[in-house]
């Protein structure tokens, strides 16, 4: 665990335990999507960056995920670009992670914003 995400903060602890046990891309079409996900934005760096105000509010299934990223307005800035990263991709879609669990918005969005290249708020909400 990062140093400076706080100590109480167990989240990341939790999730990158669950991803080790979890990750299974030959039965779980979501684990090998976020890895050509990747490969596709290997090619659009350094400058493609998701838009500042990003939710994954309401997106459970891979369809959702894909008609987000594909209709997504994705931003050009001056610096090197996105780093979204398959482990991180599959932490915010599977719904069996820690973090799809987790109830408190402001763990999850500290660990969003500690996960991606520019820190930056994101809308998150609680699935009851």
């Amino acid at each position: 665990m990062n140093a400076s995400i706080q100590a109480k903060d167990t989240l990341p602890k939790e999730v990158y335990t669950w991803l080790l046990e979890a990750y299974d891309p030959i039965h779980k079409p979501l684990h090998t999507l976020p890895m050509l996900i990747s490969i596709i934005f290997s090619g659009m760096l350094p400058r493609c960056f998701p838009p500042s105000d990003v939710s994954t509010e309401g997106i459970t299934y891979m369809p959702q995920l894909a008609n987000m990223l594909t209709n997504m307005p994705w931003e050009s800035r001056n610096k090197r670009g996105a780093t979204i990263t398959p482990p991180f991709i599959i932490t915010i879609m599977d719904p069996e992670s820690p973090f799809h669990r987790c109830k408190d918005p402001s763990r999850k969005k500290m660990f969003i914003n500690k996960h991606m290249s520019t820190p930056r708020p994101y809308t998150l909400h609680s699935q009851d």
